[in-house]
């Protein structure tokens, strides 16, 4: 099932211009629309994706918002959320950011 915002804000950053902003993270299969990783239990480890609000770890922190003239510029199928970089967690000393970076070719 899908997931839905828990927040406003990104309707209301979308729909404060005319037209409507674009959502890159649309062009995203549902399963990786996730952008950052909080290890709500400190135990390093990701349960993976979860529909359940209380367990899960993953959620969609960035988004990337483009105006029709850019939308129309976008290359099919390069729309990505860079889930093959490989951090670690804050008890295994990383010092990497918990976000993971949305791309598109123009």
């Amino acid at each position: 099932s899908e997931v839905l915002p828990v927040t406003t804000v990104l309707g209301i950053l979308r729909n404060s211009t005319s037209p409507a902003m674009n959502n890159v993270v649309s062009l995203i299969d549902q399963s990786d629309r996730y952008s950052e990783w909080w290890d709500r239990n400190d135990d390093c480890y990701d349960p993976g994706p979860t529909t359940d609000p209380d367990t899960t770890e993953r959620s969609q922190l960035d988004h990337m918002l483009l105006s029709d003239a850019l939308w129309s510029r976008v290359v099919p199928g390069t729309a990505k959320m860079h889930h093959d970089w490989v951090g670690s967690c804050a008890k295994d000393g990383g010092l990497f950011s918990d976000h993971w970076p949305l791309t598109v070719d123009l």
